[in-house]
């Protein structure tokens, strides 16, 4: 099983304890693992997603936050919505 399956395996079961563990190893944990976070309800493993291993919002199509409100979980979704807006603040603009 690829590292990459078992995040998602723990994201499914709600297991942080894995997810840290594959993140303190070196494993880069990519956007499927955000998603599924999101879809499974885990906003704990959300967290740590974007607030320790810094993945994007905004990537991928807002993937996560789309998969977050068709499956109910409106918690993640405003927590998603939020940190989406911190992320377009953060990008400077770039004037003419």
């Amino acid at each position: 099983m690829s590292d990459n399956q078992k995040a998602i395996d723990a994201c499914v079961g709600g297991k942080i304890d894995v997810i840290k563990n594959l993140h303190i190893n070196g494993i880069v944990l990519d956007q499927t693992v955000l998603e599924s976070a999101a879809e499974n309800g885990q906003l704990e493993i959300v967290q740590y997603l974007v607030e320790t291993c810094g993945l994007k919002v905004l990537a991928n199509k807002r993937e996560a936050m789309k998969r977050a409100t068709n499956n109910g979980h409106s918690a993640i979704f405003f927590y998603l919505q939020k940190k989406a807006f911190d992320e377009i603040n953060a990008t400077p603009i770039k004037l003419p």
